[in-house]
């Protein structure tokens, strides 16, 4: 039934100076959350794809003033403005002004509700809600795009690139 609980850890120069777990992994059962309680991490994957399309931009095999076009021809948006003009720093920023599309992101137990070939479709469809590059809208699709950025300049997934060029090198051995 879900985790209400937090793990907190603090390490200061390699050294553990603060530890502790709060709530439940498991509501229902009453489990309390451990060190070991796997979370969903939602949101936090954004830093993870922005530091992924960062790398690649050092490498020079992008820049955040590229089109989502250049990169993915197909991704057509049904706002002429965004589909001509959009860029890599746009999906980064929620400046597209496309509309939120959560209905289509998660369901109820937290899987996702389409298969990755799907995003650039479902990106086709979005309307725009707010003028292009006006404001913050935020939108999950644009960085699904970015994965599909990622694996067309790379040929790996999002999951596999991530995997070798992020957590790996880190040790993140549990994300």
């Amino acid at each position: 039934s879900g985790v209400a609980g937090v793990s907190m850890l603090v390490i200061n120069h390699g050294e553990t100076i603060f530890q502790e777990n709060l709530g439940y992994s498991n509501v229902a059962e009453e489990s309390p959350v451990t060190s070991d309680t796997i979370f969903h991490i939602a949101s936090m994957t954004k830093s993870f794809t922005a530091t992924c399309i960062n790398q690649l931009r050092v490498e020079g095999k992008l820049r955040l003033e590229d089109t989502i076009q250049e990169i993915i021809p197909e991704a057509r948006s049904r706002d002429p403005i965004v589909a001509q003009f959009a860029t890599v720093a746009d999906l980064l920023g929620h400046r597209t002004g496309l509309q939120k599309a959560d209905q289509y992101w998660l369901g109820s137990a937290g899987e996702l509700m389409f298969d990755r070939e799907q995003t650039t479709a479902i990106f086709n469809q979005l309307r725009s809600v707010r003028s292009f590059r006006s404001t913050f809208k935020y939108n999950n699709i644009g960085y699904a795009m970015l994965g599909e950025i990622i694996l067309r300049l790379t040929g790996k997934t999002y999951d596999k690139y991530l995997e070798q060029n992020v957590l790996a090198p880190l040790s993140m051995t549990r994300t």
